[in-house]
C-alpha cells in the first residue's frame, strides 16, 4: 500500500479491538465491529460511553474476550472491513 493510501486508511479507523490471543483489529465503525466480532453495535456504543478508556467485552457468538477502545475520530465512516495485526508470534 502506498504511504498516502495508508495514511488515508488509517485516519478513517476509529475503534481498536484486541482479542485474548493478542491479535489486534481496527475498525471504521461500530457496525463493522459488530459484523467481525459478534458483539451488537448498541452494546459496543453503550460500553464505550461509560468506559472511554476501554473495556473488556465477550462475544456471544464465539465466547472470545475483546478489549475495545475508541482510538480516534473518523471524519467519514467507510465500509472497509477490519484490519488484523497478529501479535501472538
Amino acid at each position: 500500500m502506498e504511504p498516502a493510501v495508508l495514511r488515508e486508511f488509517a485516519t478513517r479507523q476509529t475503534y481498536l479491538a484486541i482479542d485474548s490471543a493478542g491479535s489486534s483489529f481496527v475498525f471504521a465503525s461500530l457496525r463493522d465491529m459488530e459484523k467481525e466480532l459478534g458483539i451488537d453495535h448498541s452494546t459496543l456504543s453503550k460500553k464505550l460511553k461509560v468506559a472511554p478508556d476501554g473495556d473488556i467485552l465477550t462475544s456471544r457468538a464465539t465466547g472470545l474476550y475483546y478489549f475495545i477502545k475508541k482510538v480516534g475520530n473518523n471524519q467519514e465512516n467507510s465500509s472497509s472491513n477490519a484490519v488484523r495485526t497478529d501479535q501472538s508470534r
